[in-house]
């Protein structure tokens, strides 16, 4: 009764600190409860979703890194068009 209770409690206030660190962004914190009971499993589903988390978060930032590539030579090729441009409106202002 009381100990089953208070190893409940122990286990749900655990859980509660530990998807409180997840919510603020720390990828890193995993659920150490090994129970085979329901608190177990939420503590397992918890860390699967942390590892799916981390996996979309690291793919995000690969994905951002291209992209900022991407814009960096897009900027430089627009730099390149613009001085051509204002070369060949030179070269039709001298012909003319």
């Amino acid at each position: 009764g009381i100990l089953a209770s208070t190893i409940i409690v122990k286990s749900l206030s655990q859980l509660a600190k530990d998807i409180e660190h997840i919510g603020k962004g720390n990828f890193k914190t995993r659920c150490n409860i090994k129970s085979k009971d329901e608190i177990g499993l939420l503590a397992a589903t918890i860390n699967q979703m942390v590892e799916e988390l981390s996996a979309l978060m690291r793919n995000v930032t690969g994905i951002s890194t291209t992209v900022a590539v991407s814009s960096d030579m897009l900027a430089s090729s627009a730099q390149q068009t613009n001085a051509s441009t204002e070369e060949v409106v030179r070269a039709v202002g001298e012909v003319t």
